[in-house]
């Protein structure tokens, strides 16, 4: 409930920023908008971490991969109600909804976040965290350091790992919902319902496939799951454009559906599988970096991305660069150097510590 709240209003922003705060504040070039961005990612990655690890640390062994797509589905629950409050304010306000209609669905949010914290307040800690906190207390002259701190001076290889695990939970989502929203309306000139609309039955698909996903990585391995899923989505990234570019409106739904459906395959068990890669001690503020630290990655990519749009003449630049893969032709794309250093940085863990599902040669090697 708590993470469903979390991320509509997450995606309300993201919705609303393209169609109202732009044009109507700043003009679409001020920094503003990426400061209060900034601001609110920190916010979902502290609430997203922590819903994750008390669903993850309370499940039976058998059944994590489950419960951390349980977990997921405020993603696309938070995605249903603000598409859907959107556009029903749209359709009802018409040209009424840019002088000030667009402020109900973020007045809704007030009820709605104080239903979350009400929630979030009745809620224990996990065993596993009440252990840990007798155990710090049982050490009271031990010295304490921040978290954080301590995650980047012990594990910044596993640190780099998560954030590459959750990088496309990130971009990908965003390009299929904040920019689809921007380029459907300002580029192929449609209705904003239309593109809102497919973005909600995309919503729906994800919820099925999460349900699928997290059941499947109970019987094999949420890593595994994970990869093969970013393996899917890259295959379908370029046809979901296509879709979208006929302008019919089925189709674009269709294309959202797609899309959302087949990015929720790695994202319904990324929760599983960060939680086992950190020790206790830091798990939370690490597992909270990575929803933070994936959007730094990313956002190279975004400030490029309409530019080769433009020069390429083909928004389908958009999904080639979003999987990490330069398009210009003068460039050949090697994802073999990403891996390598994404092994390399992995080295840095103490081989004992990587955990089943990730392969330990002795020698702290990475998958």
């Amino acid at each position: 409930m708590g993470t469903s709240l979390e991320w509509y209003d997450f995606f309300l922003f993201g919705a609303t920023a393209s169609i109202v705060f732009a044009p109507l504040f700043f003009g679409g070039e001020d920094p503003a908008l990426a400061v209060l961005r900034i601001v609110q990612g920190m916010a979902v990655g502290g609430e997203w971490g922590g819903a994750t690890l008390l669903a993850v640390e309370n499940a039976p062994e058998h059944k994590r991969g489950f419960s951390s797509a349980v977990v997921q589905l405020g993603s696309p629950t938070g995605t249903i109600l603000s598409s859907m409050i959107v556009a029903a304010v749209v359709a009802l306000s018409g040209e009424r909804f840019l002088e000030g209609a667009w402020r109900i669905p973020y007045l809704i949010s007030i009820v709605l976040v104080a239903v979350g914290v009400w929630i979030r307040l009745k809620i224990d800690e996990t065993d596993v965290c009440k252990q840990a906190e007798a155990a710090r207390s049982a050490t009271p002259h031990e010295k304490q350091s921040a978290p954080v701190a301590d995650t980047l001076r012990a594990a910044p290889g596993r640190l780099i790992v998560g954030i590459g695990t959750y990088l496309f939970g990130n971009a990908g989502f965003f390009v299929l919902t904040t920019f689809m929203i921007s380029y459907v309306t300002k580029q192929l000139d449609l209705p904003s319902t239309v593109i809102l609309t497919a973005i909600a039955w995309g919503a729906v698909a994800q919820i099925v496939v999460m349900f699928i996903a997290g059941k499947v990585a109970d019987k094999t391995s949420p890593s595994i799951v994970v990869a093969v899923g970013y393996a899917i989505a890259a295959l379908v990234a370029f046809p979901i454009f296509w879709l979208v570019d006929t302008r019919d409106t089925a189709l674009i739904t269709v294309a959202m559906i797609l899309g959302l459906g087949f990015a929720s395959i790695p994202y319904a068990p990324v929760g599983t599988v960060l939680t086992q890669l950190f020790p206790v001690k830091v798990r939370y503020s690490a597992i909270a970096r990575t929803p933070e630290g994936a959007p730094v990655v990313d956002a190279g990519g975004r400030y490029l991305m309409p530019g080769l749009i433009e020069s390429h003449g083909h928004p389908g630049m958009y999904a080639c660069l979003a999987m990490k893969a330069d398009c210009r032709p003068s460039v050949t794309p090697r994802a073999s150097d990403v891996v390598k250093a994404i092994r390399e940085a992995a080295q840095e863990a103490e081989a004992e510590e990587w955990v089943s599902g990730w392969r330990s040669t002795g020698s702290g090697t990475a998958p």
